[in-house]
């Protein structure tokens, strides 16, 4: 068997994670069969209490007594969205599954079943009613989604959190393999199936979650990350793929950008795609699983759709190089090759921004964030006697702070990069369709703008560290002058950019314009 058709699941992941549209997802299923996908993941509003997971978009038959904590509008409008993208789909031979958190009961189950309730308070999982209510679920979501293949399962971020619950008869990993039994088996009478998810960022509780699903059954797929921990391109390939011995293995991965610019800013995965695959095929994966959206959001008639080829390529055994190369001759046949050529480079700036020398220093997401290791830390990286923890997540092992002049010479590398490709798109700008250049200009524009921020945010953590090292006031000095280039940052980025200026105005409540 060649690695290509050992490889069966080419997914992709859409609504993620939103409400379902009805046009959009009859659009995924046209797409995913023009461009080779053969498996669908619907993510829906997962962290909605009401909308979310299958409870949210599913009728109760047995336990209609808490339709009313539904909103009914949705279900009604689920089952028709949903089941016209599954009829369509299962025409073209593609696979549907819809995402699902678990431990969830409706909020009044307590109140009408007060006997599922232990000595401290909190929900027995092991009483009949739960199982009970979480099977009729099961079979309530395939009796109306009849056409739907399986569910995605995941055993956090519920409102019931299982693994924490206090007083239960079943230790942790008991309780993971109890809760998912019961829905794995439920399934399979169904002739449905279920795909897992470790969700699991500590060594210790994969192995466990991984033993649970082995001892449940070796065919239980089970699905994660290939990235460790989270999305962000420069955190290391999941190490813990290793502790997964029997069942099949599916990697979820993201091409849109949740972490490197939610497809504001142009960013072509060549380097970042190419390592990730290579890694996974060491582990003999079952097949890919990709997050294409966010939040609304998407690259779909986007130069950043190029991810997507290159997957794709990956995926049915083509070159994505020359795939990537046919999607800008059919998106800019006057430019082709020049796109191609700026596009390359966008990795090598986004890294340059968000890395400090292998460090991941910032995400992208909602610019700026400064939310992905300790905040003190931003400050102690620019210390002279610098001292991290090496057992953080974004740390790499032995991690040593640089000479002050090479920790601003990337930022100043990625500024000059920055400026360079949209100086030399504005070159172009006779060789492509004006809408295209448009877009095209926006996102080149924001990131200089990206490059520019991180620099003045650089030199502010400097100078604010060596202010308090030193008590010299020219440090206070060079500080209030690198708030002041911040500001006027913002400023020039609203004028020539307006609502689309990615820079502090990219869905930040706190952003008072002030």
């Amino acid at each position: 068997m060649s690695d290509r058709e050992r490889i069966h699941i080419k997914g992709i992941n859409v609504c993620n994670p939103v409400d379902v549209k009805k046009d959009y997802l009859l659009y995924m299923v046209e797409y995913a069969h023009r461009e080779g996908f053969n498996h669908i993941q619907i993510n829906g509003p997962i962290h909605d209490g009401v909308k979310g997971n299958i409870d949210g978009m599913t009728p109760c038959r047995k336990y209609a007594r808490f339709s009313s904590e539904k909103n009914l509008t949705y279900v009604e409008y689920c089952l028709d969205a949903v089941n016209a993208a599954c009829e369509k789909a299962s025409l073209y031979g593609i696979k549907m599954y819809m995402w699902h958190h678990e431990l969830e009961l409706p909020s009044e189950f307590k109140e009408v079943y007060p006997e599922i309730l232990n000595s401290y308070g909190d929900i027995e999982v092991t009483h009949p009613l739960v199982k009970d209510y979480l099977e009729n679920k099961i079979a309530d979501f395939f009796h109306y989604y009849s056409k739907m293949d399986g569910i995605v399962l995941t055993l956090h971020e519920t409102k019931i959190p299982l693994l924490k619950l206090k007083d239960q008869k079943l230790g942790k990993i008991e309780r993971v393999k109890y809760v998912t039994q019961i829905l794995y088996e439920e399934c399979k009478k169904l002739g449905k199936e279920l795909i897992v998810r470790p969700f699991a960022s500590i060594e210790e509780d994969y192995e466990m979650m991984t033993k649970a699903y082995e001892e449940i059954s070796t065919e239980l797929m089970i699905m994660d990350k290939w990235t460790q921990f989270d999305w962000s391109l420069t955190l290391p390939h999941n190490k813990f793929f290793n502790k997964i011995k029997k069942n099949p293995l599916v990697v979820e991965t993201d091409i849109f950008g949740e972490y490197f610019g939610k497809g504001m800013l142009p960013l072509m995965l060549q380097k970042h795609l190419k390592g990730k695959f290579e890694y996974c095929e060491g582990f003999r994966t079952s097949g890919y699983v990709s997050r294409i959206d966010r939040n609304g959001s998407h690259f779909f008639g986007d130069v950043n759709e190029v991810n997507a080829v290159i997957t794709a390529a990956y995926l049915n055994g083509k070159n994505p190089d020359s795939a990537a190369m046919e999607f800008f001759k059919k998106k800019y046949p006057k430019a082709a090759e020049e796109v191609y050529e700026l596009m390359k480079k966008t990795e090598e700036v986004q890294e340059k921004t968000f890395y400090l020398k292998g460090y991941y220093f910032t995400e992208l997401s909602i610019f700026p964030t400064l939310n992905h290791s300790k905040n003190h830390y931003y400050f102690e990286q620019m210390r002279k006697d610098c001292s991290l923890s090496s057992d953080e997540w974004y740390i790499p092992k032995d991690w040593k702070q640089s000479e002050e002049d090479v920790l601003i010479k990337e930022k100043i590398e990625a500024r000059e990069l920055a400026q360079k490709l949209l100086l030399c798109l504005e070159g172009l700008e006779e060789k492509i369709e004006k809408t295209e250049y448009d877009k095209l200009w926006k996102k080149f524009c924001n990131l200089k703008y990206v490059t520019d921020v991180w620099y003045e945010l650089t030199l502010c953590f400097i100078n604010y560290v060596r202010y308090f090292e030193t008590f010299n006031g020219e440090y206070e000095k060079k500080l209030i002058e690198n708030t002041k280039n911040l500001l006027k940052i913002r400023d020039k980025g609203k004028e020539t950019l307006g609502n689309e200026f990615y820079c502090f105005n990219n869905g930040n409540p706190n952003d008072s314009g002030n």
